[in-house]
């Protein structure tokens, strides 16, 4: 045997054998692209303000035959009020819109009205110059309050509903007392708070509305009243003393709006405005 021939072969066959090995490599691969990465959350929408109420007009209520001066809710909801120049207060269901009941009896129109926190009682305002006190499920007068010498322009009970407050064409802001039925105080235009006692002070303090009182309200604990009127100023006073404590003025245009919540009692008014 030839072993230069058996070299060849082996040569021959270390070649052929690689060649299969080359051969039986498999072909490399590009790797697999990463996902691409989730999309960004939306940006939000341009805030375009608070969305528009959808009002819905449930009832249109018929039974005045003149203008209609007032309309408010009893605070429980179940009731609606209003009053005008027919001098009458109407009862009112909200959720049928039927009349439920008139409440008669004052002589000249009505310009405000004023339930009270248990929705038993409405206060009304009239031209006839006296307050009258209903109770609203019988529609009787309890309480007839005098003592304004001209339109009684605006009236609003405290939240005990143990005090009335109310504003007139005379000028005048009175307290009432609603169980006796008469005054417990009042501020003119030409003297402080008739209490026992007048209060020294300012003249500032001492100042009361010159004109028409056109809305007057209660804070929350009763210890202040907000009053404005036609010669454009707001005022606020001390329930106890009639004292004038501030005067609010931006312009002299007429006011005929004012509501106090913001203030809960006299030190907190001190506070705020000192």
């Amino acid at each position: 045997m030839n072993h230069l021939d058996n070299l060849g072969d082996s040569t021959t066959d270390d070649e052929a054998g690689s060649q299969t090995t080359e051969d039986e490599v498999p072909e490399r691969q590009a790797p697999a692209a990463p996902p691409p990465p989730p999309p960004p959350p939306p940006a939000p929408a341009p805030s375009a303000g608070r969305e528009r109420p959808r009002y819905e007009l449930r009832h249109t209520l018929r039974g005045h035959t003149d203008s209609i001066s007032a309309v408010k809710f009893s605070p429980d909801g179940t009731l609606l009020a209003s009053c005008g120049n027919d001098r009458v207060v109407k009862i009112w269901s909200p959720f049928t819109g039927e009349l439920i009941r008139n409440l008669n009896g004052h002589t000249k129109g009505l310009s405000d009205i004023a339930w009270s926190s248990d929705s038993v009682h409405l206060a009304s305002a009239s031209d006839d110059t006296t307050i009258r006190i209903w109770e609203v499920d019988t529609g009787l007068t309890l309480r007839t309050l005098k003592g304004h010498t001209n339109y009684v322009f605006c009236v609003n009970y405290n939240n005990a509903s143990n005090l009335l407050v109310s504003g007139g064409c005379d000028g005048e802001i009175r307290v009432w007392n609603v169980d006796k039925g008469i005054a417990c105080g009042w501020i003119t235009s030409m003297l402080s708070f008739l209490t026992p006692l007048i209060t020294q002070g300012s003249a500032e303090e001492d100042s009361c509305n010159l004109d028409y009182v056109t809305a007057v309200h209660f804070n929350r604990d009763a210890s202040l009243i907000v009053s404005c009127s036609l010669d454009g100023l707001i005022r606020i006073w001390n329930t106890a003393t009639g004292q004038c404590l501030k005067t609010l003025a931006e312009s002299h245009d007429a006011i005929w709006y004012a509501y106090m919540s913001a203030f809960t009692s006299v030190n907190d008014l001190k506070m705020r405005f000192s």
